[in-house]
């Protein structure tokens, strides 16, 4: 999800985004990304809530934009909507860049755990140099 409102957390229709590459995920030099941290799993699945949309009674809730969840959920210092800019493999521990480069442009990952609490990311670019 690019911050636009569309795809799913945790999903992955394929099809190439813009700015990705030619389909080899792992060859981006460098990605662009924003994330959402949370200390504890129940509040980043409170946040994939929002940003798939959710029925609470009779009431429909419809998506968020995943900076505007990040805005809300995020307990780190990218308050920017969690936008953490461009980052290389290098610029982050190793599963958070295992993530990050393996996403397709345009969708929001898995949850995963990390070093400081548990996150999803979405990548909004790729590039090569």
């Amino acid at each position: 999800m690019s911050g636009k409102g569309k795809g799913k957390a945790g999903g992955s229709k394929g099809g190439k985004g813009k700015g990705e590459d030619s389909g080899d995920l792992g060859s981006a030099v460098k990605v662009k990304v924003r994330h959402i941290l949370c200390e504890k799993q129940v509040k980043l699945m409170e946040a994939i809530k929002h940003l798939n949309g959710y029925t609470e009674g009779e009431t429909s809730y419809p998506p968020k934009k995943f900076n505007q969840v990040a805005e809300l959920f995020s307990e780190d210092k990218a308050r920017d909507g969690g936008n953490l800019g461009w980052i290389t493999r290098q610029s982050v521990e190793g599963v958070f860049a295992e993530v990050a480069f393996s996403t397709p442009v345009g969708q929001v990952s898995a949850p995963f755990k990390g070093r400081h609490g548990w996150h999803i990311l979405t990548v909004e670019g790729r590039a090569n140099s």
